[in-house]
């Protein structure tokens, strides 16, 4: 005699009047599966020992798997009744495009690259060598004596006197190199402060790269150093 295993969805129960081996009810899916056999219905054959647990929903599980047969499944999946996920991707053409785009826009953007190093070693070049003369001028203040920076055309040298009043200069501190590119031309001359941190006339410095872009370090009589 084929013994009858029945399930019930969780949420529901199988009323007391209702015959063990029916498929659907009011609340939940009931399913009957019998050992050795398949039902009128066509669907698969299988017992308990074989039923599958699924974390999906116990009543989901039934219906794709017990009471509806494999030609209501793919009629479901073509219609979209079966969710599946899918895999998103690119084509070929896609790629290629992508590509292209990527290439033009290296193109445009490389030959500007060592313009843009350039502008920032001018900016900063300008920057160290305002700090750098200010430091001269409060050297020249605490030794009570003068002091300057004297440019080449690879550095530039901070200096002070010494003796005070005598006119010769040593130097007063590490030698500075000018980043590569980088020139520096001074007008009328270089700058010299005196014991009371004044120069004697208004200084221009200009610190120029291989590009031709500029920047600008003012020197004014009374010591006040700007950089534009």
């Amino acid at each position: 005699m084929a013994r009858a295993v029945s399930a019930v969805k969780a949420d529901g129960a199988r009323t007391p009047n209702q015959p063990p081996n029916d498929r659907y009810d009011r609340d939940g899916v009931t399913a009957v599966a019998h050992e050795g056999g398949a039902s009128s219905h066509g669907t698969r054959r299988i017992t308990a020992q074989q039923r599958p647990v699924s974390g999906r929903g116990f009543a989901r599980d039934v219906v794709e798997h017990l009471l509806l047969p494999e030609c209501f499944m793919n009629r479901a999946r073509r219609r979209g009744g079966v969710r599946r996920h899918r895999q998103d991707g690119f084509t070929i053409v896609e790629l290629v495009v992508v590509a292209g785009l990527a290439g033009i826009v290296a193109a445009m953007a490389v030959p500007r690259v060592p313009r843009i190093v350039a502008v920032y070693d001018t900016a900063n070049m300008a920057s160290q060598i305002a700090l750098d003369l200010r430091l001269a001028r409060e050297r020249a203040v605490t030794t009570n004596a003068r002091a300057r920076l004297t440019f080449s055309t690879t550095a530039y040298q901070p200096q002070r006197e010494s003796p005070a009043g005598s006119g010769t200069y040593i130097s007063d501190g590490a030698q500075q190199n000018l980043t590569n590119g980088i020139t520096v031309t001074t007008n009328p001359s270089t700058p010299i402060f005196d014991a009371r941190g004044l120069t004697t006339q208004a200084y221009t410095l200009t610190v120029t790269n291989a590009y031709g872009d500029a920047k600008t370090v003012t020197v004014s009589v009374i010591g006040r150093i700007n950089v534009s």
